[in-house]
């Protein structure tokens, strides 16, 4: 099991340029929800040829790869058991 906190945290610093995890941007390629577009992203930056709007994007992807965690999947879950205003009924 992927460490999805762990993916997004790696590629928020990747998208700051403050660091470089080559091996989180090839797992991320890997994850289910990921799109084409999504591992295109992610192979510029492996490669190098990302520009500065993909730093915007991958910023994007990492906000979807937070989402993913199972902690955020199950408290979305129970808010929406609880019968907030906003669930799908």
């Amino acid at each position: 099991m992927h460490n999805f906190k762990q993916i997004a945290k790696e590629l928020q610093h990747t998208a700051m340029g403050r660091a470089f995890f080559g091996r989180t941007l090839a797992t991320a390629k890997t994850l289910d929800g990921v799109t084409e577009e999504e591992v295109a992203l992610l192979n510029r930056f492996l490669v190098g040829s990302d520009d500065s709007e993909d730093f915007f994007a991958l910023q994007g992807l990492v906000i979807k790869i937070d989402a993913m965690c199972p902690d955020a999947i199950k408290a979305e879950r129970e808010r929406i058991s609880w019968g907030s205003p906003d669930a799908i009924s």
